[in-house]
């Protein structure tokens, strides 16, 4: 993997990164992936592709068709998260493939289930017929088409609505099964799978498990990353390929006149591949976590031997400075700056015409200005580009 790790090095303005920039990452995955696991997304595919014409050219119920729509495009998408290890994505994608599976079980072993499930869209419809956010920005004939477009909508589901309403109770609202998914999973023999869909469920419900992949504990402090969790790609990969070959294993059970050995044949061998898709990620990721927590933003003071100070909260990590208002009890701080800007023979600098120096003040709040931008540190050090950073970047008072 190391060719891979240190190939983004080598490509454009990275001497300086500590990180791996987004583009970068998304050009290591696309080539550790190319040999090994990109051919076989690419074959299931091509197999793929005559079972989804079969699929919709049966005679099957319209519940049917609308849960193998869902199916088939979870998974199409899941192969694309997975291939730019977007975990996050790829296990919301991954944990809806179970529930597809169990409500094609559900609704082809029960005919009133296969009515409620078709007959909830009355309530989608009047859900979204009342979504009316968005429509203030939109003028002219856009703001007439869609409110008409939401109006009519409304409108022609209503009958059915209250219909189903009557029928089913206002419980109905909340889903259109009259039971749960664990136990309708019971039903089909696919309860041991359940504990696989509520981990990846976290993620969808902001549990704080969901963050795996990007949260980790150092040195006693909690890390936080920002980005692609490869962690849960890793997971989802796994079981976002099995559940869907579950499915197509149901829908050969259970819809005559189709055969999908090939398919499944092909799905077997992508998960086949899954230990080496999991070492190629699970190596990137090591890759992109610090050896220790990150260094926290801290108040800067900026002192000219005139007298002059301005304040910047530094991001030592970016290498960035934004400007920021002076702290309340600034002025013993500002008092020893500009006491070291007089007495070291410091750079001078050309704007201001005097010498000046750049110090850490810890333990102190700072508010950044409103519209503050990014201040390279170098250029409030006065170092030229190229020139090398000294190993304190800055005094500290």
């Amino acid at each position: 993997m190391n060719e891979y790790l240190e190939s983004w090095r080598e490509h454009g303005d990275t001497s300086e990164a500590s990180y791996v920039r987004f583009g970068d990452l998304e050009e290591i995955l696309g080539t550790a992936l190319s040999n090994t696991i990109h051919p076989k997304f690419d074959a299931v595919q091509k197999e793929l592709l005559p079972i989804i014409r079969w699929f919709f050219g049966s005679n099957l119920r319209p519940e049917g068709y609308a849960i193998g729509n869902h199916a088939f495009n979870d998974f199409a998408e899941l192969l694309t998260l997975l291939s730019t290890g977007l975990g996050r994505s790829a296990a919301r994608a991954a944990r809806a493939l179970f529930e597809h599976g169990v409500h094609f079980c559900e609704v082809y072993s029960d005919l009133e289930a296969g009515m409620r499930y078709e007959r909830h869209v009355s309530v989608s419809a009047q859900r979204q017929a009342k979504i009316r956010t968005g429509l203030d920005i939109l003028s002219g004939r856009d703001y007439q088409v869609e409110a008409r477009r939401l109006s009519n909508l409304g409108r022609d589901s209503l009958k059915d609505y209250r219909d189903a309403l009557a029928d089913y109770g206002h419980s109905f609202e909340k889903g259109w099964s009259a039971t749960s998914l664990y136990d309708m999973s019971e039903r089909h023999a696919k309860s041991h799978l359940y504990e696989v869909y509520r981990f990846l469920s976290e993620v969808t419900h902001g549990s704080a498990g969901g963050v795996l992949g990007t949260y980790r504990k150092m040195q006693g402090s909690g890390v936080h990353r920002t980005g692609l969790s490869l962690e849960l790609s890793v997971l989802a990969f796994y079981h976002g390929v099995f559940f869907f070959r579950e499915f197509i294993r149901d829908v050969m059970r259970i819809v005559e006149g189709v055969e999908c050995g090939r398919l499944l044949g092909r799905l077997d061998d992508l998960l086949a591949c899954w230990p080496d898709y999991r070492k190629i990620l699970l190596a990137v990721d090591q890759s992109l976590w610090p050896s220790q927590p990150p260094a926290s933003a801290i108040a800067l003071v900026k002192a000219y031997e005139t007298g002059v100070c301005r304040w910047y909260l530094y991001e030592p990590d970016l290498e960035f400075a934004f400007a920021a208002d002076a702290p309340v009890d600034a002025g013993d701080f500002e008092a020893e700056a500009i006491m070291k800007a007089r007495s070291t023979a410091g750079p001078a600098s050309p704007s201001e015409g005097s010498h000046f120096v750049v110090a850490t003040v810890p333990n102190i709040s700072v508010t950044l200005k409103s519209g503050a931008r990014p201040v390279p540190i170098r250029a409030l050090l006065g170092i030229p580009d190229g020139a090398e950073l000294p190993a304190s970047v800055v005094d500290q008072i």
